[in-house]
């Protein structure tokens, strides 16, 4: 719902520009119609226009070489009909950035249930709501969900996590906090920093991901890109998911900071829908 919403309000934004380019230019032009009539086989143009005094129509002849003047009248009149066509698109579209605005979106509708029937469960209230239409749960959905189950978490530095998420889960950084909500919104389980051993070495992913399919992804994001030292270690890393048989845009999924330090959460949001949704 977020998405569309945004999407349409910077479509309005470009009918608002469109809208306001195209008025501005029709009254930067002069005043007066342009009309066509025919004398022995030839056309013959005039412009007409509202006498200022006495506000009574006119007409002036305009020798048909003036073809600046005629083709900038000529352009006037369909300027005329595209600012009545660009003023509806934006009423259009406005209207309906504020009929969706007053509806509830997925995570709003998702707390409402989770309230009525919490006395079952909050995990196995979501639960019910992801499954698919028509397909029963069976005795496993209603276990506990492979996310809350026991894993080998890493204990890495446990005081650097200091970013905690809307449900209790506390990261190392903002743009993975951002990572963990928009798994959350779309219903994907994951576990933080599960240790995967590799042979005699051990790698320990952002996250691991369990797409509803069952199928297992990784998630690395890579913050501090531009330090050298960083960047080798990270290289490092992939190197082993790589002898692991665990490869980018296949089972492993990459991303990183932007110069501001922060992740683009659009790029973040279409590799949810291309890798873990869209199969």
């Amino acid at each position: 719902m977020q998405l569309l919403l945004e999407s349409l309000r910077q479509t309005v934004t470009q009918c608002e520009n469109d809208f306001n380019t195209v008025t501005h230019e029709l009254n930067s032009l002069r005043e007066g119609n342009i009309n066509i009539s025919s004398r022995g086989g030839h056309p013959v143009v005039y412009n007409a226009s509202t006498a200022e005094k006495e506000g009574k129509r006119c007409r002036r002849r305009i020798t048909v070489r003036d073809e600046a003047r005629i083709d900038r009248m000529i352009r006037k009149e369909y300027l005329k009909s595209l600012v009545r066509i660009r003023g509806a698109e934006l009423e259009i579209m406005k209207a309906a950035v504020k009929k969706l605005s007053t509806l509830k979106d997925e995570e709003q509708l998702m707390g409402e249930v989770v309230r009525r029937f919490g006395a079952l469960g909050t995990q196995r209230v979501e639960n019910a709501c992801l499954a698919p239409a028509g397909d029963p749960l069976s005795i496993d959905s209603l276990a506990e969900p492979w996310d809350a189950q026991p894993f080998e978490q890493s204990g890495y530095r446990p005081e650097g996590k200091r970013m905690r998420t809307s449900r209790g889960l506390y990261v190392r950084s903002k743009s993975e906090l951002l990572i963990a909500e928009l798994l959350y919104r779309c219903g994907i389980p994951f576990r933080y920093e599960q240790v995967l051993h590799v042979g005699s070495a051990a790698v320990v992913p952002d996250f691991t991901i369990r797409r509803h399919d069952g199928k297992i992804f990784y998630w690395e994001h890579m913050g501090l890109i531009s330090d050298p030292a960083y960047f080798d270690r990270q290289l490092q890393k992939l190197r082993l998911y790589y002898s692991a048989g665990i490869r980018p845009w296949r089972d492993l999924i990459v991303s990183f900071d932007g110069d501001d330090g922060t992740i683009d959460v659009r790029k973040a949001e279409n590799l949810i829908k291309i890798d873990l949704i869209a199969y």
